[in-house]
């Protein structure tokens, strides 16, 4: 898929409209991430999967390698619910 804002948030619109969905949507991608990681939470690692380009994610902003747009409202929830301990099935495990 080519790296523009448009499939940005067509990406992240398919995903779901609340944090369930969003997560359901995740799990069924077998997508999985780190809390409080801008760089490796699950919408980072869905991102990366798509564009295979940097990612950053937080509650403002989503940037995915030179492309920067605002964070949509649905992500900014799944983020906050997520790094709060929720969806523990998209919690990637540390390698140590």
């Amino acid at each position: 898929m080519k790296l523009t804002i448009a499939n940005i948030k067509k990406s992240l619109a398919s995903l779901g409209k609340s944090p369930g969905a969003i997560a359901k949507s995740l799990k069924a991608r077998k997508i999985k991430g780190l809390q409080k990681e801008p760089g490796y939470c699950p919408i980072a690692m869905f991102l990366f999967s798509k564009f295979n380009k940097g990612v950053f994610v937080n509650g403002s902003f989503i940037e995915v390698g030179e492309q920067r747009t605002h964070t949509p409202k649905p992500i900014t929830n799944f983020i906050s619910t997520f790094d709060s301990g929720a969806y523990p099935e998209l919690l990637q495990e540390n390698e140590e």
